[in-house]
């Protein structure tokens, strides 16, 4: 793929990552997952139980928890949620010709980057494109 250039990536497992983007790839939309993909690709951190209805989240680093997921981005739901995951300076097309599912690509030349996903909607295939590119720039 020719010569790559080191990307930013938060502290992430490659594997963590692909697990993340197959389950975008099968599964609905979920506020579980959207915090899953939050601590798996963003740092947060999470002691919430989503079977008794108890949330509590913090950003990497912050001191204080919040007992609310307003701080988690609707990743699996929202269009605009999901583009945030793509990395900096990557390229991203989504495309949907009914009755195919939609699919989303995230490719960069600079970061030899090609990926591509399905998804049931237009947010769950780019979360798991942006997801596996995120894998693939890790070291």
């Amino acid at each position: 793929r020719g010569s790559r250039r080191k990307m930013t990536a938060h502290a992430s497992s490659r594997q963590v990552l692909l697990k993340l983007a197959d389950r975008c790839e099968r599964e609905g939309p979920s506020r579980q997952l959207d915090l899953d993909i939050a601590c798996g690709a963003l740092g947060f951190e999470s002691d919430s139980d989503f079977s008794v209805g108890r949330y509590v989240v913090r950003p990497a680093g912050r001191n204080w928890w919040s007992s609310t997921l307003s701080e988690i981005k609707a990743f699996t739901a929202s269009l605009d949620a999901a583009v945030t995951l793509v990395p900096e300076g990557v390229c991203w097309a989504i495309k949907h010709l009914p009755p195919n599912p939609p699919r989303a690509n995230v490719w960069s030349r600079d970061f030899g980057i090609e990926e591509n996903a399905g998804g049931t909607t237009m947010a769950l295939a780019l979360c798991a494109a942006a997801l596996r590119a995120r894998a693939e720039a890790l070291p």
